[in-house]
């Protein structure tokens, strides 16, 4: 039976409650949002969809190779919207330091999945955190006169792990299971 996937990395728990105080913020602005539950929050390095039994432990070998890459640090920073603004459908934080870390990580796990017959990404990797997603419009001036006067910096913190998860659509929303964790502990090159 096929299993609904994606690669994350996940968010250490002092990001989280600097997410969570964010997203407070914003549900007072915009309580019409749809807004993302704290044990969901993460950075989606490539969303994979219904995945075969065989083809997960594909996945799995492949990923592997993730434990080759060094931890690094990033900070997330500042509040957006996909596709804009004035029309948003997703409202994200987005990264600072480490955004370049972050779309290369994101462009091996492309590349390893690839080997696995995942199609790779043609758009450029957008590098974020989703806080909201809009599934009608409303009045979003508030809102983005409120991340004007509160500028969002998060904490810096240590990317150490990626994650394959298996992700349940359910009436309530949905429920994510960690299936496999690969620990950055590679070396930086020192050259």
């Amino acid at each position: 039976m096929a299993k609904r996937l994606f690669v994350a990395l996940p968010l250490a728990r002092p990001i989280v409650a600097e997410l969570t105080a964010l997203v407070h913020l914003c549900r007072r602005h915009a309580p019409f949002v749809r807004w993302v539950h704290p044990e969901h929050l993460h950075i989606t390095l490539k969303f994979l969809g219904d995945v075969e039994a065989g083809q997960e432990e594909q996945v799995t070998a492949e990923l592997e190779a993730l434990q080759e890459l060094p931890p690094f640090q990033f900070n997330l920073a500042d509040v957006g919207a996909f596709p804009d603004q004035g029309r948003p459908r997703v409202i994200w934080t987005g990264i600072a330091d480490g955004r370049q870390e972050v779309a290369h990580l994101a462009g091996q796990v492309d590349l390893l999945l690839s080997r696995c017959g995942f199609e790779r990404e043609e758009r450029p990797f957008s590098s974020h955190v989703t806080i909201g997603r809009v599934k009608d419009g409303g009045d979003f001036h508030s809102l983005w006169n409120a991340m004007k006067a509160n500028t969002f910096v998060g904490a810096r913190c240590t990317a150490q792990e990626v994650q394959l998860v298996h992700s349940t659509l359910t009436p309530r929303g949905p429920i994510y299971a960690p299936l496999a964790s690969f620990a950055l502990r590679g070396h930086k090159d020192k050259s």
